[in-house]
């Protein structure tokens, strides 16, 4: 179980759990889990990604979180096992930086430069 950090949101105290893991820089075919950063500090080319659930939280929302760059014009990011609908169907760009946070199946994609 990862270590859990408090913060104190209007009088009400919150458990934070969201450490970041780096992940095997040569694995462009990865299971992530629940309530971790994981971060991609070289770009890659593709990802297959399964989403793990030895981190998940019973009874609590369980929230995927990635951040990696794009190397090549022909990037692709599949689901193995899962089906994701993206807020907007992502237009991968090459040394681009992008943040994914899947939550209850839907994704969300931020670009950054």
């Amino acid at each position: 179980m990862a270590q859990t950090d408090k913060i104190n949101i209007g009088g009400v105290t919150k458990d934070i759990i969201a450490p970041k893991v780096v992940v095997d820089q040569t694995a462009t075919t990865v299971t992530i889990e629940p309530n971790c950063f994981n971060v991609w500090d070289t770009a890659v080319s593709s990802l297959t990604l399964t989403l793990g659930t030895s981190t998940a939280i019973a009874g609590k929302t369980n929230e995927y979180h990635l951040r990696f760059t794009v190397s090549g014009s022909s990037f692709a990011l599949t689901f193995s096992g899962s089906t994701i609908t993206f807020n907007n169907t992502p237009t991968w760009a090459d040394t681009k930086t992008y943040e994914v946070s899947i939550l209850d199946d839907l994704g969300l994609v931020a670009e950054f430069s």
